[in-house]
């Protein structure tokens, strides 16, 4: 029996917790596609880190996007959420969950465990926003960062956005946009 990519595996354990939250509206094949391409991109980094800060996973739906100014070559547009501490709409505000569950990484069984509390240190977290409706529509973007950093750089935050554009009943990476955050 061949053995499973660990993105595999782990999209296994991440897909048990959220099947009860999707809506009949969510493609389940885009959800698979995309936190299998995030965890791929960051293992290396995730398996490499060895400080004492937890590493949190948060996945989660958003319905409420905001179409920013700046586009892809092939046009989709980098989601942004509503900030709730502002009138109005942020460009700058993180996606705002309908809903999302966490994870911690553990290391010794190169595994994330589903986790109901906070730990009691500061985790450096990776949160992943996944939209809503995605079975209506040909593309999709994924928004990810960590924070306060990223196991590479700890101090500084690291915004990772990809798009998505379904190809029959899969979906395709084609847009990859990355910001460090300056202090």
């Amino acid at each position: 029996m061949p053995s499973q990519c660990p993105d595999c595996r782990y999209w296994a354990v991440f897909q048990a917790a959220l099947a009860p939250w999707f809506g009949d509206d969510d493609d389940i094949a885009l959800w698979e596609t995309a936190i299998k391409t995030v965890f791929a991109e960051s293992r290396l980094a995730i398996g490499s880190y060895d400080r004492k800060d937890r590493l949190i996973a948060e996945i989660g739906r958003c319905s409420h996007w905001i179409r920013p100014h700046w586009r892809t070559k092939k046009g989709t547009a980098v989601p942004a959420g509503y900030a709730k501490d502002v009138d109005g709409f942020s460009f700058h505000s993180l996606p705002d969950y309908d809903w999302s569950l966490k994870w911690m990484f553990d290391a010794d069984s190169d595994t994330w465990r589903s986790l109901d509390r906070q730990p009691s240190r500061r985790p450096l977290t990776h949160r992943i926003t996944i939209p809503a409706r995605t079975a209506r529509h040909p593309r999709a973007t994924v928004h990810t960062i960590w924070t306060p950093g990223s196991p590479e750089n700890p101090q500084t935050k690291l915004t990772i956005v990809y798009g998505f554009q379904r190809c029959d009943t899969n979906w395709q990476l084609f847009a990859v946009w990355d910001h460090t955050h300056q202090s």
